[in-house]
């Protein structure tokens, strides 16, 4: 029933937009039940391995590059990340260059094959020099499935970072990182209140923020600031 509404939305952007407050009713309802599992950020199911390993290695680099963050500064760094989805590979990037621990913190847990991540993760190891391997092998034991070290990478899902303050104390984290996560945030407003007191002193965010309308409208032939024309009070309940 759901894949044919779907189908019949992309008829108009009328349509398209009823679709959409309907799917986004459908989830909140759902997750209110406590169901958090969810087909987003199940990045990795759409990609190869090649592309995958690529994938994680080209989002580290890109917080490096666009925060002038270098190596040394991440050691000993205690960090929060935004929304990881399907995988932890961008955690154990930082973690193999030094970070201290890793949390990744999620709304919804996203779908995922573990045959499929843990394939992943030996592949980015595989990458790794001496030093790295051995800092990654203290967040994470691939001899028998995936079993994460908590104390190096932990993973909590069922809470978005608008409430993460109930489940850490002030400045708890010396960065803050996200990618393609603050455009679908309810409360941009009071999720960087909540990151801001969760920050120390002289600590750092960096987030990668999507601007498209992850084909909301673009995937169906419409100009892809449709978005852009809908009011705040209607884009909210979509």
């Amino acid at each position: 029933m759901i894949p044919y509404l779907k189908r019949f939305a992309r008829k108009s952007k009328l349509m398209i937009i009823a679709y959409n407050i309907f799917d986004n009713w459908r989830i909140r309802k759902r997750f209110i039940s406590g169901d958090t599992e969810h087909l987003s950020g199940s990045k990795h199911s759409k990609l190869t391995l090649t592309e995958s390993v690529e994938y994680i290695n080209n989002v580290f680099e890109d917080y490096l590059i666009y925060s002038d963050v270098t190596r040394d500064m991440i050691k000993g760094k205690r960090i929060l990340e935004i929304g990881p989805g399907d995988n932890f590979g961008v955690g154990l990037k930082f973690l193999a260059n030094g970070a201290s621990q890793v949390v990744c913190l999620d709304k919804f847990y996203s779908k995922r094959d573990t045959d499929q991540q843990k394939l992943i993760y030996q592949a980015l190891r595989d990458q790794l020099d001496k030093p790295e391997k051995m800092y990654f092998d203290e967040a994470i034991d691939l001899s028998n499935g995936i079993e994460l070290k908590e104390n190096k990478l932990d993973y909590i899902h069922g809470t978005g970072i608008e409430g993460a303050g109930k489940l850490f104390d002030p400045s708890s984290f010396d960065m803050i990182i996200s990618r393609a996560v603050l455009e679908h945030l309810y409360d941009p407003d009071l999720a960087l209140i909540t990151m801001d007191d969760l920050l120390k002193e002289n600590g750092l965010m960096i987030h990668k923020v999507d601007l498209r309308d992850h084909g909301m409208f673009s995937d169906n032939g419409m100009n892809p600031l449709t978005f852009l024309t809908i009011s705040d009070t209607v884009y909210h309940w979509m």
